[in-house]
């Protein structure tokens, strides 16, 4: 039975990353094409944001999955997981308003130069 788990978690895990991988590239083509043809301007977006909330919300996901599974898995703490993807996702987030904080900062100081 316990087999039975560990399997369904390695299938879990391994489509979970492939449907990421495969949808990061195919959006990464289809933005491709777009800025070629010029029917969207290239926009530098700030960093952080969406991989922030992914692994917040894959690492309390994942808290909840373990939490549940906790009389499976003794050789780990079924907080193990979980808390690794949201330190992730926490650290992700706040360089985000780190940085988008700093950017308007610099627009805000540059503007006023300008008068």
């Amino acid at each position: 039975m316990e087999s039975m788990y560990f399997i369904i978690t390695i299938i879990v895990i391994v489509g979970s990353f492939t449907i990421a991988i495969l949808t990061i590239l195919t959006d990464h083509k289809q933005k491709m094409l777009l800025i070629e043809k010029g029917q969207i301007e290239e926009k530098k977006p700030f960093p952080g944001l969406r991989s922030g909330l992914t692994f917040t919300l894959l690492g309390i996901i994942s808290l909840v999955i373990f939490q549940g599974w906790a009389g499976s898995f003794q050789i780990i703490p079924w907080y193990s997981p979980g808390v690794v993807f949201l330190a992730l996702g926490v650290s992700q987030l706040s360089y985000y308003y780190l940085i988008k904080r700093d950017a308007h900062k610099l627009e805000k100081t540059y503007s006023d130069r300008a008068l």
